[in-house]
């Protein structure tokens, strides 16, 4: 259930109570929450068009929920030989991660969403991209852009439903994309080699298809958006032991 028709600032309660076939339950305890209202972006973060879209789509921010953005979607395409897409980020230098959580959308018209590495914001720059979308909303896909030829593309659940976690990590020229249903338990989608730059950018993109042009714009709601260095990696445990 998705309650939209709040105001920023104001505390709501809810409570819950399961209807079968002898009956409804009593109520569970109530629980509140306190919509926040949408700002700026944060310091060193820009929303950029990435490929020229006549449509600039906005960006606003909140601390709520551990980094909350809220997108509106731009351009056609993220993949193929150049992307076409509303772009937040900021600018990261050497091994670094960033992770999301995909919360909310405009339906399934949303085209793409997710998470995104890219040397510059030329549309045809080299990157890498996590996002949800495609047939039915429901695709989660990894596309990697290391030269001139159209993104390879590296498939994750064909069955994802809202809400999704994301994650992009660069460790030297190795891209690794995974995702979760749930922050904790994580699977890699792929890998992908891409000698990008040490310094480039970091961040969040949408995609409208082709239904950018609709009276309402399309957004892309997400939280518990974080970035930092990328960790060392642990080797796993070593196995068949042998003690004499």
């Amino acid at each position: 259930y998705t309650d939209s028709k709040v105001t920023p600032g104001m505390t709501y309660y809810y409570v819950v109570s399961a209807l079968n076939q002898t009956g409804a339950s009593a109520n569970c305890a109530p629980v509140s929450a306190t919509p926040a209202a949408g700002g700026a972006l944060p310091a060193g973060w820009t929303n950029t068009s990435i490929g020229g879209s006549q449509v600039v789509g906005n960006a606003t921010y909140a601390a709520a929920a551990n980094g909350s953005f809220v997108l509106e979607a731009a351009g056609k395409e993220i993949g193929g030989t150049a992307d076409n897409c509303t772009f937040a980020s900021k600018s990261v230098s050497g091994d670094f991660t960033i992770t999301a959580r995909l919360i909310a959308r405009s339906g399934d018209k949303l085209y793409k969403a997710g998470v995104m590495m890219r040397e510059k914001p030329d549309p045809n720059s080299k990157m890498v991209a996590m996002t949800l979308g495609e047939i039915g909303g429901r695709q989660v896909r990894f596309f990697t852009r290391s030269d001139a030829k159209p993104a390879a593309t590296q498939r994750g659940n064909d069955y994802t439903w809202l809400p999704i976690w994301l994650r992009l990590q660069r460790v030297g020229k190795t891209c690794i994309a995974s995702q979760s249903p749930d922050g904790s338990s994580w699977f890699t989608v792929g890998k992908s080699t891409v000698a990008m730059n040490k310094t480039y950018w970091v961040g969040l993109a949408v995609a409208a298809g082709n239904h950018q042009n609709q009276d309402a714009p399309l957004t892309a709601a997400f939280d518990h958006v974080t970035t930092g260095i990328t960790p060392p990696s642990i080797p796993a445990a070593p196995s068949a032991l042998v003690i004499t």
